[in-house]
C-alpha cells in the first residue's frame, strides 16, 4: 500500500489513496486524487498508533498523504498543493510544540516562515477563498510565539488557521482533541470520525524541541561577563557585555537548548565584578529581561529571585525588583511571572540593497532584528498583548551609501501590524526621521513616505515622536515584611505594582523606603493614586498590615516640571484612614496611614515642615519665591502646606524680633532644618545686619539678630562609618566605628552612610594608621572611595595580608570634598 522508499508500514489496515510525501504509493486506480480536492489530510507517517488514524478519516473524497519523517515537509506539502486548486481544507496532522509545527525533517516555526515565506504564499493558489487549515499538533499555540506562528501562517496563506494549545492525543493520556485556539471563521469539522480518536493511543507532542532563551542585559563598563545556567548548570558564558545602562540600551544574547525548559530552570549570572574606585572601576551587569519561547520574563518582577544585590542597604537573596546585579551573583526567573506576551509586531519590508538591517523596539529596547533582502518579506516578533504602536520604533540601523561601488543602502516598508492595528508609514500618524525628500532632504515629520534612506525610524502617534514619559517616587513603609501597594491612575489603570515591607532598617526606628516607578505615559500628580490592597490577613506575628506614606514627587521627563505632596496636606483625599474619634473614614487631610484597603488621591502641593527654635517669644516670618506666607513663633515644630510645588531653594526664614523680652531673655532663633515632602533640608544662613550668625552644634544655626536663612544652597551632606550592627555615629559622642574579623580573612569592610541633602559627587579617603607597624601586616594601605549625588551607601574594605596575628587596625577616613560633615571619621578593626 505504501511506497516502499517510505520506510514505514501501516500494519492491518487498508487505506485507499495514501501517499507518502506526494509520490503515488499504489496504483492510480486505487487513489482518491481530482484536481479540486476538497479537503487534504497530511500525516506524519511516524505518529505512534498511525494506522488507527489512518482508518478513521470521516470524509471519503478526502485525499490522505503520509509525510516521510525524513524529508522536507515543507517541499512535501508544496509538490502536493502544486497540482491541486480550490482546496478548501488542510489537515496537518503532525507532532507540534509551542510555535513549532513538525513537517517531516523540517519545523516550521517562525525562521522557517520567514525565510521560505515564497512557498508558503504559494499554497494560496491551491486553496478556495475561504479555506481552513487545522494544525493538530501538541501546544502549537500554547504562548505568545505559537500565536505568532498561527498568525504568520494565516497571513501567508489568506486562510483561517486552527490550532491547538495543549496537549492532542488520546483522552485516556489526558490530552484532547480541541483545536482552541482559532483566527478567522472555521468551517471545517476534524478528519476523523470519534470512535477512532478514542481508540488512538498516542500523542501529538514533539518528542525533540530546541527553545531560544533570549537576554537582554548592558554592562556597567562594558567588561562584565554574562553566564546562563539551566537547572544550575552551566551551559554558556556571553563576554564583554556592552550597551548602555544610563539610556536602557540592551544587548541581545541568545541561547538555543536542546528541550524545552520552564523560566524557573534558567539563571542568569554575574561572574566578573570588580570594584577598584582608586581607578573609578565598577562592575555592575543591568538585566533587563529573558525572553523563552517569544514570552518575556522581566527581570524586576516581583517574582524573579536575586543575590548579590544593593539597595539601600540590603544585600543577600532575595527578590527585590531590581535589574542590576552589582556582585558576582544571580537572577533566577519564575514560571508565576506576570510578564506574559500574548501579541505580536509584523513588519513587511525589503531592501535596496539586501542587506539592511532592520530591528524592533518597544519602549527604547531591541525586541529583534533580522537582516532584510530585496525581496518583501514580512517579519514578526512576540510582544506583550498591550503593547500599542506608539511604543513602537521600526528602525533603520545600517545605513551605508558607497556610490563608487554601488552601494546604497535604504530600507523600505510597506506597512507594520501591532496587535491587529495596521501602519501605513506613509500615513500621517507615522512620524520619520530618516526619510529623504527633494524638498527638503532628510528632516524630521509625519507621513514622509515609506523609505528610511539613513539610520532612524516609523512611529505611529498624533502628538510627535515618543513621549520620554513620567517618574513617580513615593516614600513608604509598611507594619510587616510584606504590603501591597499599587500606583493606579483615578480611573483605575494599573500603573505598577510594589511591595511594601517595614523600611530602610536603622539604629533606631525604619525609615521610609523610597520606590521609583517609570512609566511610558504623560501623568500629572494629580492624575494618581496610590493604593493600599489588604487582604485583610495579618502576619505570622499576628500584626494587622498597615502602610505609612510620608510623600509623593511626579516628574514629567519632557518637560522636566516636578510635582510634589505630602498625604498630609489638606488637599489630599484619602480612604481607608483610621482615626480614634471615627475609626476608618475617607476624606481631605485625614492621615498618613492606610490601615484598610484605600487609596490616596493628591493635588500639586507641599507640606514643609519647620524645625526653628527659639526662647522669649522669637519669632519669623516664612518667605517662599519672596512671598511671605506665614508668621510663626519659635516655640515648637510649625508646618505649612503650600498649594504648589516647593523646593528648598524656594524657601527663606526671616528672623524679626530681635530683642529682650519683659523678663530680659535675649531673643535669639536657632534653625535646625525644614523637611519638604518628607525629605530633610538643611540650612545654610545668609543675613543682611553686620553681625554673623554662629554655628554652636554641628546640627543647627543661631541667628543672634533680625536676619534670615536661606535654603537650597548646595551641601554635599553629612558622612559617618557604620558599626559592626549598621548603627550610624553620631557628632563624635559615640565610639569609633569597630568592627571584629579573623585573620584568616584577610580584610573587613565597613559601610559608609550620607545623610543630609546629598548635593554632588563626594570623594572620600581612607588610611591606615600605623599605631601597631608590623603587628597585623597591611596590604594596601589607604584607598578612594566615591560616591554619587543620589547615592546614600557604599562600603570600603580594608585588605591585610594573611597572617596569624591578632591586633587592632585603625583607619582614619577624611573627606577629599570641601563642605562634607565627617561624623566619627575613626574606625577600628579587631584581628583575632
Amino acid at each position: 500500500m505504501l511506497a516502499a522508499d517510505a520506510g514505514v508500514q501501516v500494519a492491518a489496515t487498508q487505506v485507499a489513496g495514501a501517499q507518502v510525501g506526494g509520490e503515488a504509493s499504489a496504483p492510480v486506480g486505487e487513489l482518491r486524487l481530482q484536481d479540486a480536492s476538497p479537503s487534504i489530510v497530511f500525516v506524519d507517517s511516524s505518529l505512534d498508533d498511525v494506522d488507527t488514524l489512518l482508518a478513521g478519516v470521516a470524509d471519503p473524497s478526502a485525499e490522505i498523504i503520509l509525510l516521510s519523517p525524513d524529508a522536507d515537509g515543507v517541499a512535501q506539502i508544496s509538490r502536493v498543493l502544486s497540482g491541486r486548486s480550490d482546496v478548501r481544507s488542510i489537515h496537518l496532522v503532525t507532532h507540534g510544540s509551542d510555535g513549532v509545527v513538525q513537517l517531516g525533517s523540517t519545523q516550521l516555526d517562525a525562521q522557517t516562515l520567514r525565510h521560505r515565506g515564497d512557498q508558503i504564499v504559494a499554497w494560496r493558489n491551491s486553496l478556495a477563498a475561504d479555506a481552513d487549515i487545522l494544525l493538530y499538533g501538541c501546544n502549537v499555540a500554547a504562548g505568545a510565539s505559537g500565536k505568532a506562528l498561527v498568525a504568520q501562517l494565516a497571513q501567508l496563506t489568506g486562510a483561517d488557521v486552527a490550532s491547538s494549545d495543549d496537549v492532542t492525543g488520546s483522552p485516556l493520556n489526558g490530552a484532547d482533541w480541541d483545536l482552541e485556539h482559532r483566527l478567522g471563521d472555521i468551517e471545517t469539522a476534524l478528519a476523523f470520525q470519534a470512535a477512532p480518536l478514542q481508540r488512538f493511543q498516542g500523542l501529538l507532542i514533539s518528542n525533540v524541541q530546541s527553545q531560544t532563551i533570549e537576554i537582554y542585559a548592558a554592562g556597567q563598563t562594558g567588561e562584565e561577563n554574562l553566564d546562563i545556567f539551566i537547572d544550575q548548570n552551566y551551559v554558556t558564558t556571553f563576554y564583554g557585555v556592552g550597551g548602555n545602562v544610563g539610556q536602557r540600551q540592551f544587548e541581545r544574547f541568545v541561547y538555543e537548548t536542546d528541550s524545552p525548559v520552564s523560566a524557573d530552570q534558567v539563571s542568569v549570572a554575574f561572574g566578573n565584578d570588580l570594584y577598584v574606585p582608586a581607578v573609578g572601576i565598577d562592575r555592575n551587569l543591568v538585566v533587563d529581561r529573558m525572553v523563552l519561547g517569544g514570552v518575556a520574563f522581566e527581570t524586576e518582577d516581583p517574582a524573579t529571585f536575586s543575590t548579590g544585590i544593593w539597595r539601600d542597604g540590603l544585600t543577600g537573596p532575595g527578590n527585590y525588583e531590581t535589574e542590576t546585579l552589582n556582585i558576582n551573583s544571580i537572577f533566577t526567573y519564575s514560571s508565576d511571572s506576570d510578564s506574559q506576551p500574548a501579541g505580536q509586531i509584523s513588519v513587511e519590508a525589503r531592501g535596496d540593497n539586501g542587506d539592511e538591517v532592520l530591528q524592533i523596539h518597544v519602549d527604547g529596547s531591541l525586541r529583534g532584528e533580522f537582516e532584510v533582502d530585496t525581496s518583501l518579506n514580512t517579519y514578526f516578533v512576540a510582544v506583550e498583548n498591550g503593547v500599542t504602536a506608539d511604543r513602537v520604533q521600526i528602525v533603520f540601523a545600517n545605513d551605508f551609501y558607497d556610490p563608487d561601488n554601488g552601494i546604497d543602502r535604504n530600507l523600505i516598508v510597506q506597512s507594520y501590524d501591532v496587535n491587529g492595528t495596521q501602519f501605513d508609514p506613509a500615513s500621517e500618524n507615522v512620524f520619520s526621521n530618516g526619510t529623504f525628500l527633494a524638498v527638503d532632504g532628510i528632516t524630521d515629520g509625519y507621513g514622509r513616505g515609506n523609505t528610511l534612506h539613513t539610520n532612524g525610524y516609523f512611529q505611529a502617534g498624533d502628538q510627535g515622536p515618543l513621549s520620554q514619559g513620567t517618574l513617580i517616587r513615593f516614600f513608604a513603609k509598611g507594619s510587616t515584611s510584606e504590603q501591597t501597594v499599587r500606583v493606579t491612575t483615578r480611573s483605575g489603570e494599573l500603573v505598577k505594582g510594589v511591595v511594601v515591607d517595614q523600611g530602610v532598617s536603622t539604629r533606631f526606628l525604619p525609615i521610609f523606603r523610597e520606590f521609583v516607578i517609570y512609566t511610558q505615559k504623560d501623568l500629572a500628580l494629580e492624575d494618581l493614586r496610590l493604593e493600599f490592597i489588604d487582604d485583610g490577613q495579618v502576619d505570622e506575628f499576628g500584626r494587622d498590615r498597615e502602610v505609612q506614606f510620608s510623600g509623593i514627587v511626579v516628574e514629567d521627563l519632557d518637560s522636566d516640571r516636578v510635582q510634589r505632596s505630602s498625604v498630609l496636606d489638606n488637599q489630599t483625599f484619602a480612604t481607608g484612614v483610621f482615626s480614634e474619634e471615627d475609626g476608618v473614614q475617607s476624606g481631605f487631610g485625614l492621615g498618613d496611614t492606610l490601615v484598610d484597603s484605600g487609596y490616596f488621591e493628591f493635588q500639586e502641593s507641599s507640606r514643609i515642615v519647620f524645625s526653628v527654635y527659639g526662647g522669649g517669644g522669637a519669632m519669623y516670618d516664612v518667605f517662599i519665591r519672596g512671598e511671605k506666607r506665614a508668621t510663626f513663633t519659635a516655640d515648637e515644630e510649625r508646618v505649612l502646606d503650600i498649594d504648589d510645588a516647593v523646593t528648598d531653594r524656594d524657601v527663606r526664614i526671616e528672623f524679626i524680633n530681635d530683642g529682650v523680652d519683659e523678663s530680659g531673655v535675649d531673643r535669639n532663633l536657632r534653625l535646625s532644618s525644614i523637611t519638604i515632602d518628607g525629605r530633610l533640608h538643611s540650612v545654610t544662613p545668609k543675613t543682611v545686619v553686620a553681625s554673623e550668625p554662629q554655628d554652636p552644634l554641628p546640627s543647627s544655626l543661631v541667628l543672634y539678630e533680625n536676619g534670615f536663612a536661606q535654603f537650597g544652597i548646595e551641601d554635599p551632606g553629612s558622612i559617618r562609618i557604620l558599626n559592626e550592627n549598621g548603627g550610624g555615629l553620631g557628632a563624635g559622642l559615640l565610639p569609633p566605628a569597630r568592627g571584629t574579623t579573623f585573620a584568616s580573612e584577610g580584610s573587613y569592610t565597613f559601610g559608609i552612610r550620607r545623610d543630609g541633602e546629598r548635593d554632588g559627587v563626594v570623594q572620600l579617603q581612607w588610611t591606615v594608621r600605623e599605631s601597631q607597624p608590623g603587628v597585623i601586616p597591611v596590604a594596601v594601605s589607604s584607598g578612594t572611595v566615591s560616591m554619587r549625588d543620589d547615592q546614600r551607601f557604599t562600603e570600603f574594605t580594608v585588605p591585610f595580608e594573611n597572617t596569624t596575628s591578632t591586633g587592632t587596625l585603625e583607619v582614619d577616613l577624611v573627606s577629599l570634598t570641601p563642605g562634607v560633615n565627617l561624623i566619627a571619621g575613626l574606625a577600628i578593626i579587631q584581628v583575632q
